[in-house]
């Protein structure tokens, strides 16, 4: 497709359940053009049209918004307006199909080195006490240094920022761990990011939500 003006795009892997059989399936690219949207096939080139009714200027976001465990498509108009369209069911919700924030590098199955929070530490919780066990799991495709010189630093922080850093430790190898986290801070809901940093210095992230102390008549 030839289009005469800047477009921004967003990209879908293919069918799976999991990191090895989403790797190396055909790629689905979701192309904002004035008020259309083009979906196109990666395997077969196969284009479908989309008329919003209106113009879009950002890249469409993909998420699971409708809580189905399939992705979603999000798209914003010009006049404000937030639609979600949904995807079918072959196509689902994994935590390296989304970003978690916009302006974090090249993330997900089309990256070489990731990070992500297993499901049973992203569903929302309400913890009561001051320890939290988080579970998550990264990666390096091409990790060809000395294991000597390895190193992946994984923090999480309350929100963003670094000065609510609430955990760090360095690694030497990819692999899940499941680590105690403690929360040195007042009741309330907090959204936790997890980053890692990997020895060529690049940055992957994911995040999720839990509730601290809260609620303690339930």
């Amino acid at each position: 497709i030839r289009m005469n003006q800047r477009l921004n795009s967003t990209l879908l892997k293919g069918k799976g359940a999991t990191m090895d059989q989403w790797r190396g399936n055909g790629v689905h690219v979701v192309q904002p053009f004035q008020s259309n949207i083009h979906i196109i096939e990666g395997t077969s080139g196969c284009i479908q049209v989309i008329n919003i009714g209106d113009g879009i200027t950002s890249m469409v976001q993909v998420d699971d918004v409708s809580g189905t465990g399939t992705l979603d498509l999000i798209v914003t108009t010009t006049t404000g307006e937030i639609l979600t369209l949904d995807v079918p069911d072959h196509i689902p919700f994994h935590p390296l199909n989304v970003r978690s924030r916009p302006g974090v590098p090249v993330h997900g199955f089309s990256a070489s080195s990731g990070i992500f929070v297993h499901e049973q530490s992203r569903v929302y919780r309400r913890v009561l006490g001051m320890p939290l066990l988080v579970t998550f799991e990264f990666f390096d495709v091409v990790y060809r240094v000395k294991e000597e010189h390895r190193q992946y630093k994984v923090d999480m922080r309350l929100g963003t920022s670094g000065r609510r850093s609430i955990f760090q430790k360095i690694y030497d190898k990819p692999g899940i761990y499941t680590e105690e986290v403690y929360i040195p801070y007042s009741p309330g809901y907090y959204t936790v990011s997890v980053r890692l940093r990997t020895m060529h210095g690049l940055v992957h992230e994911d995040t999720f939500h839990f509730g601290h102390n809260v609620n303690y008549a339930d």
